[in-house]
């Protein structure tokens, strides 16, 4: 008799997590037993298949690729346009081989090289200072671009990218 009862119990335990998806520590609080108790005849019957840990988000290249590059979003506002955490999309972003912008992207003041390509060259004007070139060599580097300076003429420098 009691043995039909822990059989007739052991079959409503095991349908409350497998058919209704509860969770081990809601199904121990019915019971009045310890989550440990659950998860032991859970794993006795050979009924333990989910996952314990958190389902890891994916989240597709082409999506990230058109929200990131195409649109120019920062990585929190696509965080929050799809609903989810600033660490997933930064791991989806690696996972993907999405190369990152250097920070602070957006609040940068563009630059007259900005936009050459290897190659070309730019008048731009400096400031006559200690190092008179520091300035532009400070935003090429910063940019991740290699870039060679010469004086064109007083208060003008002549940069053409280098890489």
């Amino acid at each position: 008799m009691e043995n039909d009862e822990s059989a007739q119990r052991l079959k409503e335990i095991i349908c409350l997590y497998r058919d209704e998806g509860r969770s081990i520590a809601t199904i121990a609080r019915r019971f009045n037993v310890s989550r440990q108790a659950i998860h032991d005849r859970l794993k006795r019957a050979g009924a333990i298949s989910r996952s314990l840990g958190r389902r890891q988000r994916k989240l597709d290249r082409e999506t990230l690729v058109r929200l990131y590059l195409t649109e120019q979003l920062p990585v929190y506002k696509i965080a929050r346009a799809l609903k989810t955490g600033f660490k997933t999309i930064i791991r989806e972003m690696d996972q993907h081989s999405i190369e990152r912008r250097p920070k602070n992207y957006e609040r940068r003041i563009p630059t007259e090289f900005d936009d050459l390509k290897v190659g070309e060259s730019a008048l731009i004007p400096y400031k006559s200072e200690r190092i008179p070139y520091g300035n532009i060599y400070l935003a090429a580097q910063v940019r991740c671009i290699k870039v060679s300076v010469r004086r064109f003429e007083p208060g003008l420098a002549r940069v053409t990218r280098v890489e």
